[in-house]
């Protein structure tokens, strides 16, 4: 997968590649004429993608000259203050789950990428978890389709969301989760 974001305040491109057993990631700068490769092969991880992003962070910011944001988190967490997420939380209309929570709570399994987790938090809100990433689940106007907005100020620096729409409903819960992360990807029911 390709992308134009901002990196660290940086206009930055970034590739993504990954087969099962090996990982890699290309962040290119162009403001900076810098240019960074990484690649990575071994047992399937939770999060394929971390590792690379969170290298690319820490090699920019030793080429710039600043203390490392990775190993800095009162940095991490002024960085993701100041970005804005996709969901406008200050919008007046919320939008619900066109079912109950109970519909949705479940681990969802891929066979390479592992579990994407779906819970009740005990208030009503639906959160997920992949990896060591976890989102709020703020539903959309459809009541299928969910906006995750990470909820540690770290990941908020990498992804600003994660777009989730449940699909196939079977005696009252679903039984598949689409994930776009960086592409995406279905998860199906485990338990």
């Amino acid at each position: 997968m390709s992308c134009a974001t901002l990196l660290l305040g940086w206009n930055t491109v970034l590739h993504y590649g990954h087969l099962p057993g090996a990982t890699s990631q290309i962040t290119l700068l162009p403001e900076l004429r810098l240019g960074i490769f990484s690649s990575y092969n071994g047992a399937i991880q939770n999060e394929p993608f971390t590792i690379n992003s969170l290298l690319h962070v820490h090699l920019i910011d030793l080429f710039i000259g600043v203390w490392p944001s990775v190993d800095n988190a009162s940095y991490w967490c002024n960085v993701s203050q100041s970005r804005s997420p996709n969901v406008d939380e200050s919008h007046e209309t919320r939008w619900s789950p066109l079912y109950p929570a109970s519909a949705y709570v479940g681990v969802y399994w891929h066979a390479v990428l592992g579990e994407f987790e779906v819970w009740d938090d005990g208030t009503g809100t639906l959160m997920a978890r992949y990896g060591s990433m976890e989102t709020r689940l703020e539903p959309q106007q459809s009541g299928l389709q969910f906006i995750g907005v990470p909820t540690d100020p770290a990941w908020k620096m990498l992804i600003l969301d994660v777009q989730v729409e449940f699909t196939e409903l079977k005696d009252q819960r679903y039984r598949h989760a689409r994930v776009h992360l960086l592409w995406h990807t279905v998860f199906q029911r485990r338990d």
